[in-house]
């Protein structure tokens, strides 16, 4: 779409009093001549005006100044104000394009226009997005693996900024040559191009170049600091100057740059002196300075994070995992028109007005869409990249209206705004208007948290109430140990009050502060009456350093959360301008917590412990604590503690604060040399809303129910995150290895009360099993009449590991039976380290019981085998035979590794469907083909947790 078209859409939506008939490129104008002066009374003579299509509207500028939305300002006239900024910001840069790729003034291609540029930046780059006054001029066509997706992305950003003009590149094309030995003659014509441009100079084919480089790398990969000066000492021989590596690194930038140089190469190597070095790059961008900068590597250091968007560009993202490329690239396509996205975005923006979608929302269902609806394409694509674009203000605490420019994403956050005071819960995709329920999508995805004033959404459906007039606003110190990752601050962000947070420790560990801790996918928008709240509730995590002040705004409020990058960490912070709901910490807490439920003021409650903490919805949270068996907040506490922090824990092999040190667990490590992992990082359950099914895996996990430190769903869900799907035999669906952490917790539990009441444990099928495996024995192929029993319901395969854990305990291998899961998983964990290395794998094979395998003949190993090998080693028993028992397929390299081992029974043992919740039982029979059981044959018990139903994932957003 070219220019003048855009500025005919923009006429559209403004009328014929957005600008005169005079409409010209932005930037300039026509003037208006006052009309002659009369005789008579002084008339003050109107001052000449110039007319700027790209000015902002005399209607909005308020808004975009102060963030706030006048009752006069309605959504039509921003939504033109957006498509109109969406036109200039797109065309504001085509005289630096003409300058890069050699075209003419007027835009057209000649003979000598850079048409076919080609580009590896390996896959240590970064990808880059434009910024206000910056255009992609570099986007990927194509990829350096056939198994990648070309995402057409931006690998290079010109910008004009300040006075100064900036070329942001997503790696160092000067570094390839070099690196390769190969001249590339585009990419050098690109930044000959770009030299020229950069200074404002005409004459560099011959005059004298000077140049200033500052904070580059030198290494065997990135040996930039040499690749640089060789590349223009190449291009310009001796009419080029430039300092000596190092010469003008961090403070001594300013210096340097004092001399006028023609412009500046910069990369983000080196972290001190951050602020100084963005505030020198800032001054010289006044003078009108130009910079290029190469990118190193593919991640964002402190110092890349602060220039990358002092220079007209942001960071999106590690091109490792995307490895984005040049091939032919024609820098001339596109010239006047809006990009794929620009364009996207502006399309958008006029559905939104006028309804103009094509997007039928019949076929979705829960929050997914067919293609053939339209809707991620008109919808949820150009939306998603908006959110992206908004976040990442957030994620750097940056408050766009304290700042000139963002003029389109200053619009699209007050559009998104005045949607938002619109809406009212809940909406149905076949009964509410589409346009009401797009339009609400897209305030919930447009939410710039990190300023002083947001409005209040009126509704908030049954996320929580909205008014919260009458509730007491106070100032609290909060002091938190510092946990990977996040830990309850134990405040509340009133929905549309500005929270004012001073980090007042020096510790050295990033912190970063963010409202709620809820995934959006636990809002079902397509199901019936399923958008009932809003989508995006969680803000983006936002940075604090040791010090400092932030200031933010939710329009949904919440229980405000502390993210660490660090552990064991004393941190404090003040919140000034918070509520306070109902949060459990300690004994402490217990008069004022129940007082609060009571007062039922905050439709959210918080647990915390130690480990494992809780954020419930009011009602859940009262039905949590006022169960008979944990009838107050400190019993609950207490509960979680042993069945939810430590007992899976010790069941998982892990060691750390709260968890057990179980002998045989530990001992059978230090015998072998092996180490136990550290569990450093708190865990968390929203009692709410499920992301899938009726609860879901995750940290945090999500339910539909309310916690219970002894519920199955609760340690299942758990299980999700610590179960290993090696520890799976072969066709074992995925629930096998979930549950054993919950049943162990439960035969604890029971050991420890006695109350089989409150056990609520899961049934197995033992005696159907034991009774096919009889059968088997009478039969003439007992391996394959197992296989042919296809025994792969998540049941079968948690009751033969049961089995093997009951053996165990019998046999006096173990104290406890559960405690062999403890010791696969230590050597699953230590197998995963010295499988990296010849070196590390010598060392460590003999204590992992693999001391007959290469590492290449171990990684090989099917789950079958690896168990074998693994389980005989942790039980001192071989037991290749108790496996063949069940059908279990096994090589014979593994079996001859295991065979000097005492043979493990092959006997059965006689236990009720769900006595695994209250010990292992001892009676056993052999498995003979003659031995039936004991009690009279019951039908296959039913499930009170309904696995085949209940779908877990490990999204976390």
């Amino acid at each position: 779409m070219a220019f003048k078209q855009n500025t005919s859409l923009a006429m559209r939506w403004l009328g014929t009093g957005f600008i005169a008939a005079s409409l010209v490129a932005c930037g300039g104008g026509e003037t208006i001549t006052p009309a002659p002066v009369s005789a008579g009374p002084i008339t003050p003579t109107p001052t000449p005006v110039a007319t700027d299509p790209c000015a902002t509207s005399i209607g909005l500028r308020t808004a975009f100044t102060s963030g706030r939305i006048a009752d006069a300002v309605d959504a039509a006239s921003l939504n033109a104000e957006i498509v109109k900024d969406i036109g200039c910001a797109a065309n504001a840069l085509n005289s630096a394009k003409r300058a890069l790729f050699n075209m003419t003034e007027e835009g057209a291609v000649t003979t000598d226009s850079l048409r076919a540029i080609d580009w590896d930046p390996t896959h240590d780059a970064a990808i880059l997005e434009a910024d206000d006054g910056g255009a992609i001029v570099l986007r990927s066509n194509a990829v350096t693996r056939t198994d990648y997706t070309i995402r057409n992305e931006g690998l290079g950003v010109a910008a004009t900024v300040s006075e100064g003009r900036t070329l942001v590149l997503g790696s160092n094309p000067m570094r390839n040559a070099y690196r390769t030995g190969t001249a590339n003659a585009g990419m050098d014509s690109l930044l000959f191009n770009a030299s020229a441009w950069l200074s404002d100079r005409e004459d560099l084919a011959a005059g004298e170049l000077s140049v200033v480089i500052a904070q580059m790398g030198e290494s065997y990969y990135f040996p930039d600091q040499t690749a640089t000066r060789s590349w223009l000492d190449g291009q310009y021989g001796a009419r080029v100057s430039y300092n000596a590596p190092g010469a003008c690194d961090g403070a001594a930038l300013a210096g340097c740059l004092a001399n006028n140089p023609d412009f500046l190469i910069i990369s983000q190597v080196g972290d001190s002196d951050v602020a100084a070095i963005v505030a020198t790059v800032d001054a010289a961008l006044a003078r009108g300075q130009g910079v290029l900068y190469v990118h190193h590597d593919g991640g964002l250091t402190d110092l890349g994070a602060e220039l990358i968007p002092a220079l007209g560009a942001r960071y999106v993202a590690d091109n490792y995992w995307r490895r984005q490329s040049l091939e032919s690239f024609d820098g001339t396509v596109g010239y006047g028109e809006l990009s794929e996205a620009e364009a996207s975005l502006s399309t958008l923006i006029e559905n939104l007005s006028d309804n103009s979608f094509t997007v039928d929302l019949s076929s979705c269902d829960d929050k997914t869409c067919p293609d053939a609806s339209n809707y991620d394409a008109q919808f949820l694509g150009p939306v998603s990249a908006i959110k992206s674009r908004i976040d990442s203000y957030d994620r750097s605490g940056k408050d766009i209206f304290a700042e000139d420019g963002h003029l389109v994403d200053k619009g699209l956050v007050l559009l998104a705004d005045h949607y938002r005071r619109d809406v009212t819960f809940p909406m149905d995709k076949m009964t509410t208007p589409r346009r009401d329920m797009l339009r609400a999508l897209f305030a919930d995805h447009v939410v710039h948290t990190a300023r002083s004033f947001v409005p209040v959404q009126a509704d908030l459906g049954n996320f929580s109430r909205s008014d919260f007039a009458n509730t007491p606003r106070a100032t609290v110190p909060v002091t938190l140990t510092a946990r990977e990752h996040y830990s309850a601050a134990g405040v509340y962000a009133i929905p549309g009050q500005t929270v004012r947070v001073t980090r007042t420790d020096s510790a050295d560990v990033n912190t970063h502060i963010r409202v709620n801790l809820l995934r959006s996918g636990a809002t079902h928008e397509f199901w019936d009456d399923g958008y009932s709240r809003p989508k995006h509730l969680s803000s983006p995590d936002m940075p604090i350093a040791p010090g400092e002040t932030i200031e933010f705004t939710s329009p949904h409020g919440g229980p405000i959360q502390v993210r660490f990058d660090n552990k064991d960490v004393q941190t404090s912070f003040r919140f000034e301008n918070i509520g306070q709901h109902a949060v459990w910490r300690g004994p402490e807490d217990d008069a004022d917590f129940a007082a609060k439920l009571d007062a039922g003021e905050f439709d959210w409650a918080e647990l915390i412990t130690p480990g494992f903490q809780v954020h419930s919805t009011l009602e859940k949270m009262r039905e949590t604590t006022g169960r008979d068996n944990f009838p107050s907040a400190a019993l609950v506490a207490n509960a979680t503690n042993e069945y939810l922090s430590n007992l899976p824990h010790v069941l998982a092999g892990l060691k750390g604060d709260g968890i057990d040190i179980v002998p045989e667990i530990h001992d059978f490590a230090a015998a072998n040399g092996l180490d136990i992992q550290t569990l450093d990082t708190v865990k968390h359950m929203n009692a709410d809303q499920a992301n899938c099914g009726y609860g879901c895996s995750g940290n945090p996990y999500d339910a539909y129910w309310a916690f219970n430190p002894i519920g199955h769903g609760d340690i299942h869900e758990m299980g999700h995150g610590l179960e290993r799907n090696r520890f799976r035999y072969a066709g074992q669906p995925n629930h096998t290895v979930t549950n054993p952490y919950s049943y162990y917790a439960k035969s604890q539990y029971f050991a420890a009360t006695g109350d089989s009441a409150g056990l609520g444990c899961q049934s197995l099928p033992y005696q159907d099993l034991f009774e096919t495996v009889q059968a088997s024995q009478r039969s003439a192929d007992p391996a394959q009449f197992m296989r042919d029993a296809n025994l792969t319901e998540w049941s079968d395969g948690a009751a033969i590991n049961l089995q093997l854990m009951m053996a165990a305990q019998d046999l006096g291998l173990l104290e406890n039976g559960y405690h062999l899961l403890a010791r696969q998983h230590i050597l699953d964990r230590e197998f995963n380290l010295a499988d990296n290395s010849d070196e590390a794998w010598l060392a460590k094979r003999d204590g992992l019981g693999f001391g007959a395998f290469t590492r290449a003949e171990a990684t090989a190993l099917s789950n079958n085998d690896w168990n074998l090998v693994a389980l005989s080693h942790a039980l001192d028993r071989d037991i290749s035979d108790w496996l063949e028992l069940w059908g279990f397929e096994l090589s014979d390299t593994a079996k001859a590794a295991v065979s000097g081992k005492v043979k493990l029974p092959t006997d059965l043992y006689i236990a009720g469907s769900q006595s695994h919740c209250r010990g292992f039982t001892t009676e056993k029979l052999p498995a003979d083909g003659a031995q039936t059981w004991p009690t009279a044959p019951a039908a296959r018990p039913s499930f009170a947790w309904r696995e085949e139903t209940h779908v877990c994932s490990q999204d976390h957003d």
